[in-house]
């Protein structure tokens, strides 16, 4: 997780159980196929890797279909340039104008969001939440997530496919002789910086129509429920763990494309319904998490079997508790070796480069598995296709914190391979920054040298870097926000709001925009970031929304 290259992707807390029980359902029944451009309760999002210094081009999305709305889940490609376009077109990014606002023509109403009337001098809207419903002046408009709240109070849908803007970003209308805007209102409530155009009311709404079909590249059927997405080290094939059929399926990637060399649904991959004599049918059932990388990021080179240290692997881990090893050999992900014997429900795999390890979590234990690949050497001495093995060589016990026995994901510093953060569940709740004790034999004690409490459900933990410093995002999904911890001061430093269920983020460092997957109301969040370390730019929020929020069921 800790290099560019590499990627690694969990489970949200419920995932194990709800495809335990629903994988008895029928899920190839001939309902609705799922439309193209929907978003279907979106598990997990990576970003395309790029020849260095271009930015991504490309946000690769696995549906996993949670309701069985759908007959399937699906893959989705959207093209970031694209994106660019409509958010430069239609949002205020570039805050390089400072403009005087009366406080007559400024108004709030609670979920921070501010707009300006057409007469600029009417009252505020009625107290109350935007979801019980907001009534404005007449000619007034407010930007929501949701859509367009016109002036009679009601909520222009952004539809099926639709990209609506955020409170804080919308970009301008004009209304009659009279401009108005949402600013940005960090330096006083009368005080914003923003730039302004001469659009429409109706330019304005058609925003939502226009949105995220027209940003699409590619999409792609697959089994429901899956639990994850990662990208191959060269960024040309895409894999998808997939539970509700227990298998690996992977999508080859070109210019946005995604080839599975079928049209329909993509089963291409190791599973557990494979036939006796597939080399596969040893796939260990259904699988919680994954990562990527190189067998040289475990210090593994096998020339007499013509692997060389950029041959592409994948781990895996299982609901029953175990770990496996695939290798790419002659185009296609073999599976090398499965290791038994762990606790189930492990919770996130990372591959570390640095030490050469595979690190493991798991939901009800508080200790941290350190896993190393090795080549079968009885397999050479008798002139056979060597088969790489997993073994585990110690386990990291967390100390000076009690009972941490829940544990959801992990983060390395790629600077020194003996601090860990650690993202903690139950009542910790917290990201615990470790030490790893060197005099402690193998090193199987970190010590809790600090920690940090975030919101209720803390699912994801991803580290980066911005301007040289350090934050580590953790989504907290029954929160519904996103925290951002600066790793020198240890401390909190800013939240994204207005979420409804934040599972796994991808940061893209070359636009400081985070896209994260609100799985509750299927849709995608951009957030722009760039506020972390540039003090004229506004704080973390929301820029846009991609999807239209569904709220059916009320999953909690």
């Amino acid at each position: 997780m800790m290099t560019p290259r590499l990627s690694r992707r969990s489970l949200v807390p419920w995932s194990f159980a709800a495809a335990a029980v629903l994988g008895a359902c029928n899920l190839h029944n001939e309902g609705v196929s799922p439309p193209e451009a929907a978003l279907s309760y979106p598990i997990a999002v990576a970003l395309s890797r790029e020849p260095s210094p271009q930015a991504p081009r490309f946000l690769y999305v696995a549906n996993s279909n949670f309701d069985l709305r759908y007959n399937a889940g699906s893959v989705h490609t959207y093209d970031l340039n694209k994106l660019d376009e409509l958010l430069g077109k239609y949002m205020c990014r570039t805050l390089d104008e400072d403009v005087q606002l009366s406080d007559a023509g400024t108004r709030f109403v609670p979920d921070n969001t501010r707009y300006l009337d057409a007469s600029i001098d009417a009252g505020a809207p009625d107290a109350g939440s935007l979801d019980g419903g907001m009534s404005l002046p007449d000619g007034g408009v407010a930007f929501v997530d949701a859509g367009v709240v016109d002036a009679g109070g009601a909520v222009a849908d952004a539809g099926m496919g639709g990209i609506a803007l955020s409170p804080d970003y919308a970009a301008p209308t004009e209304y009659g002789n009279k401009r108005g805007s949402l600013c940005d209102g960090r330096d006083s409530e009368a005080y914003a910086r923003c730039c302004f155009s001469t659009r429409t009311d109706e330019e304005a709404q058609s925003v939502g129509d226009r949105g995220l079909d027209q940003i699409r590249a590619s999409s792609h059927r697959i089994d429901s429920f899956a639990t994850g997405v990662a990208l191959s080290p060269s960024g040309n094939r895409l894999y998808v763990p997939i539970s509700s059929r227990a298998r690996l399926i992977y999508l080859d990637v070109g210019e946005g494309q995604l080839d599975c060399a079928t049209s329909g649904r993509c089963t291409r991959g190791p599973g557990v319904d494979r036939g006796d004599d597939d080399p596969d049918n040893d796939f260990p059932g259904q699988p919680t998490a994954i990562a990527t990388g190189t067998l040289g990021d475990l210090g593994l080179v096998a020339p007499q079997s013509g692997l060389t240290p950029d041959t592409p692997i994948i781990i895996t881990a299982h609901t029953r508790g175990s770990i496996s090893v695939l290798v790419e050999k002659d185009g296609v992900p073999v599976l090398e070796h499965v290791l038994k014997g762990f606790p189930q429900r492990p919770s996130s795999v990372t591959i570390d480069p640095q030490t050469k390890l595979v690190y493991a979590t798991f939901e009800r234990e508080a200790f941290i598995s350190r896993i190393a690949l090795r080549l079968d050497l009885e397999a050479y001495a008798k002139e056979q296709q060597p088969r790489e093995l997993l073994y585990e060589t110690s386990r990291i016990a967390l100390t000076g914190i009690a009972q941490p026995r829940d544990l959801r994901d992990l983060a390395i510093d790629p600077n020194d391979p003996t601090r860990l953060y650690a993202l903690i569940r139950g009542t910790q709740q917290s990201v615990a920054f470790l030490q790893v004790d060197p005099s402690a034999p193998a090193n199987t004690e970190a010590r809790v040298i600090d920690a940090v409490r975030v919101g209720a459900g803390p699912s994801k933990l991803d580290l980066i870097t911005m301007g040289g410093r350090s934050f580590l995002l953790v989504s907290c999904y029954d929160a519904k926000m996103i925290y951002i911890i600066d790793v020198a001061s240890r401390e909190a430093v800013a939240f994204v709001r207005n979420l409804s269920g934040p599972h796994e983020v991808a940061f893209d460092a070359a636009r400081g925009l985070l896209h994260v997957s609100d799985f509750r109301a299927s849709v995608l969040r951009v957030v722009d970031l760039s506020g972390l370390v540039d003090e004229r730019k506004p704080p973390p929020r929301i820029v846009a929304t991609l999807g239209s929020p569904q709220f059916e069921g009320g999953l909690e």
